[in-house]
């Protein structure tokens, strides 16, 4: 889709990085917009005002929101569609429940089927909520309507045969991870991290976990309190919701005790669950000026949350390495980099120049190297005989490529360190001239040793 949009609106991020990567921010906030207009064009309608501007507020508005729809990323389109998917399965549930003589329309099963492959093809774990919603859907509407075994075959059969595709990328994706596998799984501090997540975004996370803390409770105080004031749709709504976010966060713990694939971003393709959750649990409650006190409150966390954020972009830091290389830079400079985490700069910005990468850390085609086509690999060694005269090594806090250069280059520029605020990267720069005269010397004392070597044996 991102590719699609780039190439409609005549962009190469090789030849226009700055336009891309703004056209592609805007890409990735349009369906958080979408999301939150959900709620005043279908939440409102099926559970009131209060619940849709709830939602809204809460979508718009939350810390995580700002921190994960900015970055270009999938996570945001996946939010969409597994909500989307939510909306549809919540059509059929609510058919069973309020007319049990009815049928759920077939528009409700393909959208339900369409949103839900829309969110497989995107992210794995919008994938893993969008059939929970799916798994769930028999058991909670199986009491009041057994014809709707059928249909749910017939549709879930279709999405099986429609993602064959899906599964093959799976398999290939899961054998290519196997071999540089970088998911690392923390106890406590990943149940911290889940807790915190929709509430933490840019805050630091020991005011994330209070306010986190003092959410769940109130949040479970007002369940059990509302619990008889809830109508039949609204509490199988909750369910709806809550089911999957406790089965991916179950399962995901579950599957990391063995193999660490789980880490608590993947959780935001459920943000517009866990927020509908929530906005029907505040908007049950008697007293208004709950809901209310707690919306002021998350739009303070969210707009300070959003501040911090712009701010780490908007730093003139994040521009001093590229600066520094401008300033020094001849058409004949090449790039020299191992860490992709700080070469991918280069990769962006410098694309017209040769990019030499000594893959370190076991990237390949599968799990990345795609992304970065125009890359050249070599190791230090190999550096020697290659054409270039001046290299540019861009090094990470992980790695440091001068001290494996070969002896014909000399440094014509010192280790410069710039931090980068908004990827919080360290990137580490140095400037080296190949010497020619250096080369020719060594490769005339290798041509004499042989000739004295020939000589002498024959």
């Amino acid at each position: 889709m991102a590719k699609a949009l780039l190439s409609l609106c005549g962009l190469q991020p090789s030849l226009d990085p700055q336009a891309s990567i703004l056209l592609l921010r805007l890409f990735c906030i349009f369906p958080i917009c979408l999301l939150s207009l959900l709620g005043y064009t279908h939440i409102r309608r099926l559970f009131g005002c209060g619940c849709g501007l709830l939602f809204s507020l809460f979508v718009g508005f939350a810390p995580s929101t700002f921190y994960y729809t900015l970055q270009i990323r999938m996570y945001s389109w996946a939010a969409l569609f597994v909500f989307c998917a939510f909306l549809a399965s919540y059509s059929i549930l609510q058919t069973t429940v309020l007319s049990p003589t009815k049928k759920a329309s077939r528009r409700s099963w393909i959208c339900m089927a369409f949103f839900t492959l829309l969110a497989a093809y995107t992210h794995y774990y919008a994938l893993a909520a969008a059939a929970t919603l799916q798994i769930f859907l028999l058991p909670l509407a199986w009491k009041r309507k057994r014809d709707l075994f059928l249909p749910w075959c017939l549709t879930a059969l279709s999405q099986l045969l429609l993602y064959i595709p899906g599964f093959l990328l799976l398999y290939r994706q899961a054998t290519a991870v196997a071999q540089g596998f970088w998911i690392t799984i923390q106890y406590p501090e990943v149940l911290k991290e889940i807790l915190t997540f929709f509430q933490q975004g840019a805050l630091f996370p020991s005011l994330a976990l209070k306010i986190s803390g003092i959410l769940f409770g109130l949040l479970l105080l007002l369940a059990i309190i509302t619990r008889r004031f809830q109508s039949l749709p609204v509490k199988k709504a909750i369910l709806s919701c809550l089911l999957p976010i406790l089965f991916v966060c179950g399962s995901g713990l579950l599957l990391s005790l063995f193999r660490p694939v789980f880490l608590p971003r993947y959780l935001f393709p459920m943000c517009g669950l866990y927020w509908l959750l929530v906005a029907l649990l505040f908007s049950s409650v008697q007293k208004k000026w709950i809901p209310i006190l707690f919306s002021f409150v998350l739009l303070f966390l969210g707009t300070k949350s959003a501040t911090i954020r712009l701010d780490a972009m908007m730093k003139s830091e994040n521009a001093e390495w590229k600066e520094t290389i401008e300033a020094n830079l001849t058409p004949e400079d090449a790039f020299f980099f191992s860490d992709l985490n700080v070469g991918c700069q280069a990769a962006v910005f410098f694309a017209q120049h040769p990019l030499y990468f000594y893959n370190e850390f076991s990237w390949n085609e599968k799990n990345g190297r795609m992304g970065f086509s125009s890359l050249m690999d070599r190791s230090p060694e190999e550096l020697a005989n290659a054409p270039v005269s001046r290299l540019w090594i861009i090094d990470s806090e992980k790695t440091d490529l001068t001290a494996r250069l070969p002896d014909n280059y000399s440094c014509i520029l010192s280790k410069t360190y710039h931090f980068h605020p908004y990827s919080g990267q360290w990137i580490h720069l140095s400037l080296w001239q190949k010497n020619e005269n250096h080369s020719i010397l060594i490769s005339k004392c290798n041509n004499s040793i042989r000739a004295i070597w020939l000589n002498y044996y024959v």
